[in-house]
């Protein structure tokens, strides 16, 4: 899922290369609902000792560094928490069903990964937080095992998601900020920013528009850190289409753009008067146009890739 990267337009306009890819996105392996092989009773409640499960010490530490997992109010009638291990290695502290995880529950899984959440018929579903290894979690909604709804995802390298989900993939409006100053704010659709959103880097630029698979693609407005501005048509990160591109300086080009170049119709002008009216070809006066001064004088001429070749007016 692809980096931004605009390319030039013109001597004055220089790229921007922004990776702005989904943060990784992981899945609960689905299974059949699990059945035991040891059954221990614990003493109720849950002591909170998570030292005591085989999870791995980086997510120990990511479990000190949270607040307490809030299950659900108790249920009028408590029922007792078990201690299991099922056929895949799993460990399983909470409440059964028949030695089937139902209801509130922690689990150590065989990767040494650690959920906490609500259980029915051993899969997840309700409010639950999902601790990797790699020290990344997620926290929210779950349904038939899958992230579904509202959650939040945070990566051990600070990437965090904050937003909506559906069948383990940001799904709706969510917020996505990176580690490098890369803040994003839109639509998501299976896993990939698309639809209307903004995004804004580090270096103070911006853009708001439309986004196709973690593209800027559609209609957009992208404002450059060191003051220039495009309006319009984008594909696949690139201006393509109708737009306009502002200069810090007054300079305006408005009309057809190929793959972030001049290309097709259009028009520059000056802050002086000047402008330039008619055909472009990669980013260069090419083919037939009329130039008019800074008193309003106007001649029609040919040029070739940026070179005059003659005037046709004489």
């Amino acid at each position: 899922m692809g980096s931004m990267n605009c390319k030039c337009v013109g001597d004055q306009f220089k790229g921007l290369d922004v990776e702005i890819d989904s943060l990784g996105k992981r899945k609960l392996k689905n299974q059949e609902p699990p059945t035991a092989e040891v059954t221990i009773d614990l003493i109720l409640p849950f002591s909170g000792n998570f030292g005591d499960l085989p999870i791995s010490q980086e997510v120990l530490s990511t479990v000190n560094s949270l607040p307490p997992f809030n299950f659900s109010s108790e249920p009028p009638n408590i029922r007792e928490w078990k201690k299991i291990k099922l056929k895949d290695g799993s460990v399983y502290i909470g409440e059964l069903s028949k030695n089937i995880p139902n209801g509130r529950g922690i689990m150590a899984l065989p990767d040494k990964s650690l959920i906490e959440g609500h259980w029915e018929n051993g899969v997840l579903n309700g409010n639950a937080r999902v601790i990797h290894s790699s020290q990344d979690y997620y926290l929210g909604n779950f349904i038939d095992g899958k992230k579904q709804g509202w959650g939040i995802l945070v990566t051990a390298s600070g990437n965090t998601y904050e937003g909506y989900w559906r069948k383990d993939k940001q799904h709706g409006h969510g917020k996505e900020k990176c580690e490098d100053g890369t803040d994003y704010n839109g639509e998501f659709k299976h896993g990939y920013k698309q639809g209307y959103g903004n995004i804004s880097w580090i270096d103070g630029s911006t853009y708001i528009g439309q986004f196709r698979k973690n593209n800027i693609e559609g209609e957009g407005i992208y404002k450059w850190f060191d003051g220039k501005m495009y309006t319009g048509s984008w594909i696949d990160n690139k201006m393509h289409g109708y737009g306009k591109f502002e200069w810090p300086n007054g300079k305006v080009y408005e009309g057809e753009f190929f793959m972030d170049k001049k290309q097709g119709q259009g028009t520059i002008s000056w802050p002086s008067g000047k402008k330039y009216e008619g055909s472009w070809c990669n980013g260069k006066q090419h083919g037939v146009g009329c130039i008019t001064n800074q008193n309003g004088e106007t001649r029609k001429g040919e040029w070739n890739f940026g070179s005059r070749i003659r005037w046709l007016d004489q």
